[in-house]
């Protein structure tokens, strides 16, 4: 029981260590986008277009993993609640918390995506426009 605790404790560590570098990967490309969308701002419309594509294929990266973490996470969450043995309400407490502190975790990782998403949006948009 104990060494499947530890095993539950370690993977969840693991998912919420990957979860926290792909949110500051995000946040790294959110700045590299600004500055190259600052540097680039009289730059020709193919470079912004490569721009464009590559940050797409960034994101779509970002959400695959994403979304392999959210399963790896339910997963290895209702591993450890569907033990017919854990009677130790302490026990249920802090790992309800731990996934709590996940979901929030993972909230926050969605919100930055969301805001990459809409400055992908406004790139294209910014290209569509200096392209008419």
């Amino acid at each position: 029981m104990k060494i499947e605790k530890d095993r539950t404790f370690t993977e969840m560590n693991d998912l919420r260590n990957q979860l926290k570098e792909n949110m500051l990967e995000l946040q790294r490309l959110q700045l590299e986008l600004n500055r190259r969308n600052m540097e680039k701002a009289d730059g020709s419309s193919e470079s912004l277009k490569c721009l464009v594509t590559s940050l797409e294929k960034e994101n779509a990266q970002i959400k695959k993993d994403n979304g392999k973490l959210e399963a790896a996470l339910k997963f290895s969450t209702r591993q450890s609640f569907d033990r017919t043995d854990i009677d130790d309400n302490e026990n249920v407490n802090r790992q309800l918390d731990k996934f709590n502190e996940l979901e929030k975790t993972l909230k926050d990782a969605c919100r930055e995506r969301d805001k990459a998403l809409q400055e992908l949006t406004r790139l294209k948009q910014h290209l569509l426009d200096k392209l008419n």
